[in-house]
């Protein structure tokens, strides 16, 4: 093995799996050695129990804690970078003997940035995927190593296209580790875009910011609530609807075909449920409530 270090940085199932992988890697040569740092606020029961019966070693703490113990290695160092939150510094990031790699959710160039799975589905991509790249120090522009795609359909949501990723990321993290670790992979420079150009996605957006408009066809309205729906983690937020000046906020939806097409928009609000008739479908907003503005 070409590193005398790897450390893993992330939160959930691909951060437990990548780090249980180089664990078994890393215990078949005595001159490497590995930790785990979770990112998250507070390790969650399950992942602490994964942590322990695969015998994984771990800390936790908040960026600056993470970076400094980075910092302070010794020898060529690998760092992967696994649904992590935290934008590495520009001193680390240059370090010639630190190597970064990091997994998005998207297939760059496209939507380099945060919650990239929503963005795919509300801007109606056909195929979303994964990137293992290398890390830069702008936001995810660094060289592609190994890409996976995954085709769209009309009702896949956030959440279920964010476990799709997972699962085929750590499959792409196998592939690419099988040689990356041993020896210079085959890289590939992002292009298409203008990299400094690009419109970056930021934590606090959010698609149309939040709001469901009523001027939009059946397929936006689609493809605005399932960006939208990432289940009981609410990661956008509830999204929300405006009807004659009043805003509503709706906590669950849900979407059937018309046998009879409308040709114009139909809104009815109802004691339970909002319905929205649009060309072929049918749009309940279920769980309702007025907003404060």
């Amino acid at each position: 093995m070409r590193f005398q270090n790897v450390i893993i940085v992330g939160s959930g199932q691909l951060a437990l799996w990548c780090a249980a992988y180089i664990k078994e890697k890393t215990e078949s040569t005595n001159n490497t050695s590995y930790i785990y740092f979770d990112t998250s606020d507070k390790i969650s029961v399950m992942m602490e129990k994964g942590l322990r019966l695969q015998k994984i070693k771990y800390e936790c703490g908040n960026k600056n804690f993470i970076f400094e113990k980075i910092r302070k290695t010794n020898g060529y160092t690998l760092v992967i970078s696994a649904i992590n939150p935290f934008l590495f510094p520009k001193d680390i990031v240059k370090d010639k003997k630190i190597e970064i790699i990091n997994c998005h959710q998207s297939l760059l160039p496209n939507h380099p940035g945060r919650n990239a799975e929503a963005w795919a589905i509300f801007e109606g991509d056909k195929v979303a995927g994964v990137t293992w790249h290398k890390v830069t120090e702008d936001v995810d522009a660094g060289n592609i190593l190994i890409q996976k795609q995954i085709k769209l359909t009309d009702e896949i949501t956030s959440c279920q296209l964010f476990k799709k990723q997972i699962n085929i990321a750590y499959k792409a993290f196998i592939e690419l580790m099988s040689e990356f670790l041993n020896q210079q992979v085959w890289e590939r420079v992002q292009e298409g875009k203008d990299i400094m150009k690009r419109k970056i996605h930021y934590s606090w957006e959010v698609p149309n910011d939040g709001y469901l408009d009523l001027k939009w066809d059946s397929k936006k309205i689609s493809a605005f609530l399932r960006a939208m729906d990432y289940g009981v983690l609410c990661i956008l937020g509830y999204p929300k609807i405006v009807i004659n000046g009043q805003e509503y906020y709706f906590k669950k939806y849900e979407i059937e075909k018309l046998v009879q097409p409308n040709v114009d928009v139909v809104l009815k609000k109802e004691e339970k449920q909002i319905l929205i008739y649009r060309d072929n479908l049918e749009f309940k907003l279920l769980q309702y409530s007025k907003n404060k503005r």
